[in-house]
């Protein structure tokens, strides 16, 4: 009985108390973790911001498919031509202003098309990326929340758990003094309380790596 009492590691008047963890519940809502993630997730920033650089070169592109007109304009201060050398200095006080109008209208402007076409094509794959990991984001974080609260759970279970077998032990410790249990069966219960002790310990680090992976959206 004495060895039995120092394996335990209890007196006759000693209870068996279990170690305690804790874990924190979520403080936002499923609909707030999805919202954030497709306000602030960096790849589809980026995506967003290439979707946009990809409508202003599609913009570009078709502008330059269009006639142009542009104005002209020139300032003659003075003309020297070896056959009117005096009829040139007289236009020195008297600087003449020359406006035109030039029309550019591409007929065959392959390389116009080209780009627009190019532009049409990075927009379009742009879009489509974006939609898909905006899809994603809507199935992966649910997914990833919800196992939030399963680990939760779990954690919960296996802390009523290991109360249940600490009573259960300190119960058969109590039996055993009596000598109404054996020896092998308190060795026995103190083998399932210890491996109880284990599993809050277990569901808190598998909580926490739920909840890093929630947070990483």
């Amino acid at each position: 009985e004495t060895q039995l009492k120092t394996k335990l590691g209890i007196l006759r008047e000693t209870s068996v108390v279990a170690a305690v963890v804790s874990v924190s519940p979520l403080n936002f809502s499923q609909v707030q973790a999805t919202q954030h993630a497709l306000a602030h997730r960096l790849d589809l920033l980026a995506k967003r911001h290439a979707l946009e650089a990809s409508r202003m070169t599609l913009i570009y592109a078709k502008n330059k498919r269009w006639p142009a007109l542009d104005l002209e304009s020139t300032l003659r201060v003075n003309e020297i031509r070896a056959d009117d050398y005096e009829g040139a200095l007289g236009e020195i006080d008297n600087p003449k202003w020359s406006v035109g109008l030039t029309l550019k209208i591409p007929l065959e402007n392959r390389a116009a098309r080209g780009l627009k076409n190019k532009a049409s094509y990075e927009k379009m794959r742009h879009l489509l990326e974006i939609r898909d990991l905006e899809n994603k984001i809507l199935h992966e974080v649910p997914r990833k929340y919800q196992a939030v609260l399963l680990q939760q759970e779990a954690w919960e279970a296996s802390r009523r758990a290991m109360f249940l077998q600490g009573d259960k032990l300190g119960y058969s410790v109590g039996q055993f003094l009596r000598g109404r249990f054996s020896s092998d069966l308190i060795l026995k219960y103190q083998d399932d309380y210890l491996g109880a002790r284990l599993e809050p310990l277990e569901a808190k680090l598998n909580h926490a790596l739920a909840v890093l992976a929630l947070k990483e959206e």
